[in-house]
């Protein structure tokens, strides 16, 4: 049984009786996590609570456990515990970094763009494919409030095969990012009602959580200094409406490793 950093894992009955017997094989680190691994908590606060361990110790000590029959998962259906001001904030002009490997792409996604329409970096798409966060079926958060795009996005995913999600408010957006399973992939766009695409990226690469998540800009919005602040911003792509469906397909697909 592979054990996942966002699983809650529970001693099993097997650990139950060993440790009430006080007879085991386990050393002392893995009895102390055994003790940690109380249903309330997941593995990756865990990972940040146990002293004297790295957080790989931890994990390679939990993945044992969970082969070993001596943990099992408690579930992963409840929430991120995301405040409002983890996503949301003053949505000002963030300053593009200082960083020449960064520029470098930047212009050349913005070179991208005015001769295609559309940039997906190279340097961020996934080098093998990702497992879908619920285990069968890649979702596509899209953040956008146009209806008439939705209902349009929600056609072209499904027959793709891959699972639709919507938000547009800030409610909706901390709703989506706060359940779980994670979206695999999020399509964003730059003007919406209550907040700034770019404001939204900055904050999800501040949260471990959600950092990892591949990011393509869907806008309208295609001037250089919008297609440099989404790249250095570290959106894995940047399409601009509108948009050719075939372009937004294989964009996803390369994100997640699979073109």
């Amino acid at each position: 049984m592979n054990i996942d950093l966002l699983d809650i894992p529970v001693p099993t009955k097997k650990a139950t009786e060993e440790l009430k017997s006080g007879r085991t094989q386990l050393t002392a680190a893995a009895l102390e996590l055994l003790v940690r691994f109380d249903g309330k908590a997941s593995l990756a606060e865990i990972v940040t609570q146990a002293e004297g361990l790295t957080g790989e110790e931890v994990f390679e000590t939990a993945q044992t456990l969970a082969e070993d029959g001596y943990i099992e998962v408690a579930g992963r259906e409840r929430t991120l515990d995301l405040k409002m001001d983890d996503l949301f904030g003053k949505t000002g002009a963030y300053a593009v970094p200082a960083d020449p490997k960064q520029e470098a792409e930047a212009e050349s996604g913005a070179e991208a763009l005015d001769a295609e329409g559309y940039y997906v970096s190279i340097a961020r798409k996934a080098s093998e494919p990702k497992t879908p966060e619920n285990g069968s079926t890649y979702s596509v958060l899209v953040i956008e409030d146009d209806e008439g795009l939705k209902q349009a996005l929600k056609l072209l995913l499904t027959i793709h095969e891959f699972h639709p999600r919507f938000a547009a408010t800030k409610s909706e957006i901390l709703a989506e990012m706060s359940a779980l399973p994670l979206p695999d992939v999020i399509l964003l766009d730059v003007t919406l009602p209550a907040a700034n695409g770019f404001s939204i990226l900055a904050k999800l690469r501040k949260v471990p959580r959600l950092r990892g998540i591949p990011v393509i800009m869907l806008t309208a919005r295609a001037n250089r200094e919008d297609v440099l602040r989404g790249i250095t911003g570290r959106a894995a792509g940047y399409i601009t409406k509108p948009f050719e469906n075939e372009t937004l397909i294989t964009a996803i697909k390369t994100v997640l490793g699979l073109r």
